[in-house]
């Protein structure tokens, strides 16, 4: 009921307006918690320091009339300064990382949600009424999390929640610890596949070399063109690192495992440069581009465009020559097919 009512609430303050109003402080955080007690509010904590963000914070948001308003109407208003020994003390009991910050308490005095950094005026109401779902704020995904969950629909609430608290320090790590729980039915979820695909990739991970195990099923549920292409996002950068000379023996035959699961026209041509640019066969690798590579689609000549130059470093002037015409050559070929688009 409590949310419903600042869901209304935040509708009228995005289509309604109000007049101007100033912020409420309580005199302290222990005042803060008797009036939330007495009301039953959520206690909003502003912390702050004398700084130029946190004054632009301060008036360009919170002085905002209609914010003000709302504010001072569902919560208990604290200002923090966390110059002040009291403030000092209490970023270091909420472990506060950013300047300014907000945190909010249940009636009661709990922490249930952070807010970290300054946000425009629509995204810090957002975030709030995260803060007040203690199923979804701070403190609630936390249980959750502690207590052994590891659900599809607990995962984009645990990212977004430590995300607000700007604690989200390794999201590829976040997604590969779920997905290592979820069954493959799950896993091909609308939710927990779009953050597989966005955010999934390292080839080294053994929830990736799942996926790849489980390449049919996931070309059955989600098609062969959105599976070849998250295994090309994977791919291609690691061919990268490979060419950097940062791959070890064990990456190196991962590699070669995770090459086979591309498609057809990949995995021959990405197998033949692998090979060529081990033997340095510099002549080879040219070959290879202009007269397989260039004949593929443009989106995705580029994908191969972009380690041409590391599988050519330290290449002769022979072969340098040869990919300045097959660069000139993919632009001119480029502008030819836009000009008949516009035709």
């Amino acid at each position: 009921m409590k949310k419903i009512v600042l869901l209304w609430g935040l509708l009228g303050l995005l289509v309604l307006g109000s007049n101007a109003q100033k912020l409420n402080f309580a005199e302290s955080f222990e005042q803060g918690r008797i009036n939330a007690k007495e009301k039953g509010r959520f206690i909003l904590v502003y912390a702050y320091s004398p700084c130029i963000l946190c004054d632009d914070v301060m008036e360009k948001v919170l002085s905002l009339p209609d914010v003000a308003s709302f504010l001072n109407e569902h919560f208990i208003l604290v200002d923090m300064d966390l110059d002040e020994r009291r403030g000092v003390l209490f970023k270091k009991e909420y472990g506060l990382k950013s300047c300014p910050s907000f945190v909010l308490f249940d009636a009661d005095g709990n922490l249930a949600h952070k807010i970290a950094g300054a946000c425009s005026a629509e995204n810090l109401l957002t975030k709030l009424l995260r803060g007040i779902d203690s199923k979804i704020n701070y403190a609630g995904v936390l249980k959750r999390y502690n207590s052994g969950e590891r659900s599809v629909e607990l995962l984009p609430d645990y990212i977004f929640s430590l995300d607000d608290a700007g604690e989200m320090t390794d999201l590829s790590a976040i997604i590969n610890e779920f997905f290592s729980h979820f069954s493959m039915e799950e896993k091909v979820s609308d939710m927990a596949w779009a953050l597989f695909r966005a955010y999934a990739g390292n080839f080294r991970d053994q929830v990736f070399q799942d996926f790849l195990n489980n390449k049919d099923y996931f070309v059955e549920k989600l098609g062969i063109e959105v599976v070849n292409d998250k295994i090309q996002q994977v791919v291609f950068p690691a061919m990268q690192e490979a060419l950097q000379g940062k791959f070890s023996s064990a990456d190196t035959i991962l590699f070669k495992k995770t090459i086979n699961g591309l498609g057809d026209t990949d995995r021959i041509l990405m197998g033949e440069l692998w090979d060529l640019s081990i033997q340095k066969d510099y002549a080879g690798i040219m070959d290879l581009y202009e007269q397989k590579i260039f004949v593929l689609n443009p989106k995705w000549r580029g994908k191969y465009g972009d380690i041409q130059q590391s599988l050519l470093k330290g290449c002769g002037k022979e072969i340098n020559d040869r990919l300045t015409n097959y660069i000139v050559k993919c632009l001119e070929d480029l502008r030819a097919r836009r000009s008949m688009l516009i035709k």
